[in-house]
């Protein structure tokens, strides 16, 4: 039995080619200079809100750019190139929405070297580059003892260094979309809102943060920010960080040592004024009980002042006596140092 063997007959090399470019899974065009779209394959008439090739063939492709002024840019940059290469565009639909469009593209000239098309090949980004702008942190980042991190614009973090996960207690997968704010005790929270505000003026900012670890304990972090810009809109938050606590710990000491120096040379001086003056009144009040016989009116009144002068002495040796800073609640937002405790 023998096989009978069919010739293959080949496809026309337009329709061939045509058939290809159709059903790549990327947009192919071709412009004149002016602009005017003069072809493109389905997949890049589905990008502009199409069906086919048709609605769109023939229309200006600036009629689609939603900053006018990135078509003149792009072009710009072809004369003096020659080919460009992912260059990010906004691009409007049909519909109005707005997506993101990498474009490369290179010149065409004729026989005597005259632009005459511009051929391009456009991918739709906007997913991709709504991941890359979030600008993760390198390898690098991971290795250094700062704490750095990557926020948006509303204070989230979008990516966070081993040194940052280490200072929160975290891991850097359950930290990565958390607000900041979230790991601040509340004064330091209010603070930080008006912080982020600060940086999308300014562009910069500095402040220093109180943390609070797992184990309930008190971190300070001082942090260092800067605005990253997308054009001309914010777009992050780089910040380096420091871990301060330490250095803040520190001064706190200094501080307080430096209250109660104050606090003792002047409850020295207070000591010595008010002994000299309670020493005469409780001699004159045991000279008057002395010579009063105890049946008298007042007997009981003087010996009452007697007993309110050795308590004031008592404390007046407490005030003489004070070794450390011990503050007490007074009144709201006052505190005084209570004499007991710190004598």
């Amino acid at each position: 039995m023998m096989l009978e063997v069919k010739k293959r007959v080949p496809q026309k090399p337009a329709l061939w080619y045509a058939e290809i470019l159709d059903n790549l899974p990327v947009g192919v065009y071709r412009t004149t200079l002016e602009g005017k779209l003069v072809f493109c394959n389905t997949t890049f008439a589905k990008m502009l809100g199409a069906e086919t090739p048709f609605e769109v063939i023939d229309r200006q492709v600036k009629d689609f750019y939603e900053v006018k002024k990135e078509r003149g840019e792009l072009i710009s940059k072809l004369l003096s190139e020659g080919y460009v290469k992912n260059y990010v565009v906004k691009l409007r639909r049909i519909d109005s929405s707005v997506f993101l469009c990498s474009i490369t593209c290179k010149a065409v000239f004729d026989a005597d070297g005259i632009l005459v098309f511009i051929d391009g090949v456009s991918l739709d980004v906007t997913d991709i580059e709504g991941r890359v702008q979030r600008a993760y942190l390198d390898d690098i980042s991971d290795n250094l003892n700062n704490f750095i991190l990557i926020m948006d614009i509303n204070g989230k973090i979008l990516d966070i260094n081993n040194a940052g996960a280490k200072l929160l207690g975290l891991s850097k997968a359950s930290l990565i979309g958390k607000p900041l704010s979230y790991y601040l005790i509340s004064d330091s929270g209010t603070r930080f809102k008006d912080f982020v505000r600060d940086i999308l003026t300014s562009g910069e900012q500095e402040a220093v943060f109180t943390l609070k670890d797992l184990k309930g304990g008190e971190q300070y972090l001082e942090l260092s920010a800067f605005l990253v810009k997308k054009g001309n809109e914010a777009h992050h938050i780089k910040c380096v960080g420091r871990d301060v606590t330490q250095r803040i710990k520190k001064r706190e000491e200094e501080m307080r040592q430096e209250k109660l120096e104050g606090i003792m040379e002047m409850a020295g001086g207070v000591a010595h004024r008010m002994n000299q003056p309670l020493t005469v009144i409780n001699n004159l009040i045991n000279d008057i009980l002395s010579t009063m016989p105890q049946d008298a009116p007042i007997y009981e009144k003087i010996e009452k002042i007697s007993r309110q002068i050795h308590i004031l002495n008592d404390i007046s040796k407490k005030i003489k006596g004070i070794t450390r800073y011990s503050p007490v609640d007074y009144v709201k937002g006052i505190k005084i140092v209570d004499i007991d405790k710190a004598s």
